[in-house]
């Protein structure tokens, strides 16, 4: 997927970023926080940190103090940021659908349900890992 996201400007774990803040907006949220993020991407934080400083010098994204918290920071869609996301999700449905062309309609439900129990265990270990850090 990357040659993919490179036609955009972006890479994938730009795009993970762009869409799920792109998600949470559609949930009513206009911001999430850096370890949201972490956590919707299954991704430590330093991780997230370095990919929104990136969106953030592309103008993508914009980090705010939180309302309730100002040690909070939080990351949102800038107009660019959300421009770009509508830009993609045009003709993402065709990309997937053109990788996905080499599975049969049942494989790819086989697959997406593999995909779903390796994402419930993966968020499973990101829970116990941060029971383990707090205790």
């Amino acid at each position: 997927m990357q040659p993919y996201f490179a036609r955009f400007g972006i890479t994938g774990a730009q795009w993970g970023v762009l869409r799920n803040l792109h998600r949470a907006e559609l949930e009513k949220l206009p911001a999430l926080r850096l370890t949201d993020l972490s956590e919707r991407l299954l991704i430590r934080p330093p991780s997230v940190t370095s990919v929104v400083d990136r969106l953030e010098r592309a103008k993508l994204v914009a980090r705010r103090d939180s309302a309730t918290d100002l040690r909070i920071k939080q990351v949102a869609l800038t107009p660019r940021g959300r421009q770009l996301v509508e830009r993609v999700l045009e003709v993402h449905g065709a990309q997937i659908d053109a990788v996905m062309g080499a599975l049969t309609p049942a494989e790819q439900t086989q697959l997406q349900g593999l995909l779903r129990r390796v994402e419930n265990h993966l968020e499973t270990l990101v829970l116990g890992a941060e029971l383990l850090d707090e205790g």
